[in-house]
């Protein structure tokens, strides 16, 4: 059996200086933790510092937010490219043939599920080869409130599939979680 994750994301709590001296603690407590893969989630701002201390332990870092657009003027974005360059190799393209496309419901080739006019693929924080944080250009959890909200469906059009579908990928998410 693998090894569980034990992630947090800090939301938006911690300044860069605040976060710097928790992730120091984290650091010295659990830096050298094998029993489980450890993975920390800052705010966009403090990133970068928190990678750098965690670096060389076993604590990997992940992002809590990926903006649809690869660039341009939108306020507090942050894209896959920013991201990629910051995270390296542990940061990818989650393929339509990943597993958690196909564990339980069967998502075709269509990857995620189109919410908030966003059907553009996943991208994900890998620990060893392993998925522990799937970041996507829509909210998927926008689409598991309100069948009848016009974001869940193809343009123009209330998305009562884009609903179902949103459903059945967080389905998926779960059960990959829980057996991975």
């Amino acid at each position: 059996m693998r090894k569980k994750i034990i992630a947090g994301n800090w939301k938006m709590n911690k300044t860069v200086e605040e976060a710097v001296e928790l992730a120091n603690a984290i650091k010295l407590e659990l830096g050298e933790c094998t029993e489980v893969d450890v993975v920390i989630c800052p705010p966009f701002t403090a990133l970068k510092s928190v990678s750098d201390i965690v670096s060389e332990t076993q604590v990997a870092v992940g992002s809590q937010n990926m903006s649809s657009e690869d660039e341009g003027a939108y306020t507090g974005e942050i894209c896959h490219t920013m991201l990629k360059e910051l995270f390296g190799p542990a940061f990818r393209r989650i393929p339509n043939t990943h597993e958690i496309y196909h564990n339980l419901y069967d998502m075709g080739d269509m990857g995620l599920p189109f919410v908030q006019g966003q059907r553009r693929g996943a991208w994900g924080v890998f620990v060893r080869d392993r998925l522990a944080v799937l970041l996507s250009p829509g909210d998927i959890h926008c689409g598991w409130a309100d069948s009848d909200f016009s974001w869940y469906g193809p343009k123009g059009k209330p998305g009562c599939q884009g609903h179902h579908e949103c459903i059945r990928m967080g389905v998926n998410l779960a059960t990959y979680a829980m057996c991975h």
